[in-house]
This record gives C-alpha cells, structure tokens and sequence, in this order.
C-alpha cells in the first residue's frame, strides 16, 4: 500500500516511466521522484524542470482559508510553479470536473492569462464564468479494466469516460493553433440533439456561441460540417466560415466551409 509506504513513489515513478520508454510509449526521460508537503514546498529551491504536473492538488490546499485568500495563495504558487521552468516548458494543471473546483481554474485563468497555452483561443476573460451553472472541463473516453469498472460502479462512478479541468501553462508566450484567430472557435460541451438536430457550445475570440446544424447526421448536404463534427467533437478546434459575435447562434449549413484545425508541431510533441 503506497499509502503507508510513501517512499516506495520514489521507486515506483520511475520505473514506470522506464518501462514506459522500453514499450516505445514515451521517449527516454529521468525523473526526480521526492516527497513534500506541497503547501510548505520552497519552489525556488527546486530545479528548473522541463514538465511540471499539478494533479488535483489545488483543490485540497488552503482548505483554512476564505474563497478570496484561497485563489490568492493558488495564484502565487502556480506563477511560482511557471517560474520553476526550463525554456520552453510547460506545467500542467489538473482538477476535478466539479462546479467549483472547475470555475475556480477558471478564475485562476483569467488572472494567468499571459502564461495560458491551452485549453484557451482566446485572451479575454472566460464566458464560462458568467453563469453559475456553467464551468469548462474536459473528457475523454476510457475504459478501465473489468474489476476496476466494477468497483467505479459499486461507488457510483463513471467506468468509459474520464472527465476533468485542466490549465497548460507556459513562460514563453507560445499559443495554440487557432488562438485569437476571430473565425476559430474550441468546442465545450457535448451536443444537445434532439429531432435531427444538433447544437454545441463553443468558445473563441469573441466569446461564447452556440454551433446550430440542422438535418439528419451523415447526409451528403452536411458532409463539411460532419467532418469537422463527427466523434469526439468536445474539445475540438474548428475554423468557421465567417467570425461569429459573442452570444451568436450560428447555424452551420450545407456546403459551408468548416474545418478542423490541425495541431502544430508543438502540440503533438510528446511533453
């Protein structure tokens, strides 16, 4: 139990990564493996690293404190955990998929916005902040082995979809592909289709809009916007035919330009 034995992390981690490598999964790397109290961790002591993880950390520190103390403290370390970067590296911010959790990195990201690389196309505020209901997270498909499924699903979890909040932050200034490009847009949500019909909601440039196709899924009319729709279209970057306003119900018709937009070199670099 890695729990009563917390050193055995130091052993674990990097073996893992080593067998990692030797299955071709990820190139040759060396970790550091050390055990700290986070919230008492002298981050300008540490080296500068090339990748800096935070996994579902924020939300279990500064549980003392009132709402406004708590962003501040968290605000401080991950600016001190973007300082602890080599050039061109990236730290990445994991948190629950939870209401407030999520829109507390939300509001994290809007005071960080020099240093945000993804998920974000745009350099405004978040439009996901302006409605309580509302917060931005991501998700994946997963499916975990058969006990663990079984045991997700005896506590009421989810076993085929991992969902999560998440930040990339950098100290070079590097964006994503599409970013502030006032025709790009990242879809947000999961669509709403009912009777043929199918909205999403999507974030860019101008703010938040709402992506309206209509017709039957897979019909040659809509081949361009199926394209650029079909699967996981959740997190995807798309270019729209025209620049859309913020609030903008925008209905993707047949024969309309719609792309995906490709990862840069950057994006796709393990790391």
């Amino acid at each position: 139990d890695l729990r009563e034995e917390p050193g055995a992390l130091r052993f674990v981690i990097p073996a893992l990564a080593r067998a990692a490598h030797r299955r071709g999964l990820v190139p040759q790397i060396v970790i550091d493996a050390r055990r700290a109290a986070v919230d008492g961790l002298e981050l300008a002591r540490l080296p500068k690293a090339d990748l800096v993880v935070a996994g579902f950390v924020l939300n279990e520190l500064f549980r003392d404190r009132d709402e406004a103390d708590r962003l501040d403290a968290a605000e401080e370390l991950l600016r001190a955990l973007v300082g602890r970067l080599s050039p061109g590296g990236s730290a990445i911010v994991l948190e629950p998929a939870l209401r407030t959790e999520a829109r507390a990195l939300q509001v994290l990201r809007d005071r960080l916005t020099a240093h945000v690389y993804a998920p974000c196309l745009r350099a405004g505020e978040c439009p996901l902040t302006r409605r309580e209901r509302d917060w931005c997270h991501a998700a994946l498909p997963l499916e975990l082995p058969a006990p663990l499924a079984a045991l997700a699903l005896r506590a009421g979890l989810r076993a085929s979809r991992l969902t999560y909040a998440y930040l990339t932050l950098r100290a070079d200034g590097r964006r994503l592909a599409g970013y502030e490009d006032p025709r790009a847009v990242r879809v947000v949500g999961d669509p709403v289709e009912s009777k043929g019909k199918a909205e999403w909601d999507a974030c860019g440039a101008a703010g938040l809009v709402r992506l309206r196709r209509g017709g039957r899924q897979g019909s040659p009319h809509h081949a361009a916007p199926d394209r650029a729709l079909r699967g996981r279209a959740r997190g995807a970057r798309l270019r729209l035919p025209c620049a859309p306003e913020d609030g903008a119900s925008v209905r993707v018709r047949a024969g309309d330009a719609v792309e995906r937009i490709a990862p840069t070199a950057l994006e796709r670099r393990p790391g």
